[in-house]
């Protein structure tokens, strides 16, 4: 197994950790972020690894919906802001 292999599969177990356990640190953690790059670093062509931008991608949509944007409010659903119906 190479090492891109390696990085997409510890990658994809943590998306699977967010989806199946609602476990926020699988993607939260400073350490999912560096694997997320690592794992960008290695694909030479991103027009020929689907599953390794499609892994990337949701990884860091998911990062998105749970980091708190600027000011403190968390990331609403559009057309939905925080706190107010």
């Amino acid at each position: 197994m190479g090492k891109r292999d390696e990085l997409f599969g510890a990658l994809s177990a943590r998306l699977l950790s967010f989806t199946a356990l609602y476990d926020a640190d699988a993607v939260l953690a400073p350490e999912a972020a560096s694997l997320a790059r690592a794992l960008m670093a290695s694909v030479p062509d991103p027009s020929r690894d689907r599953a390794a931008v499609l892994a990337i991608a949701e990884f860091y949509s998911l990062r998105a919906l749970l980091l708190p944007v600027r000011g403190g409010d968390p990331v609403s659903p559009p057309g939905r802001r925080c706190g107010r119906r």
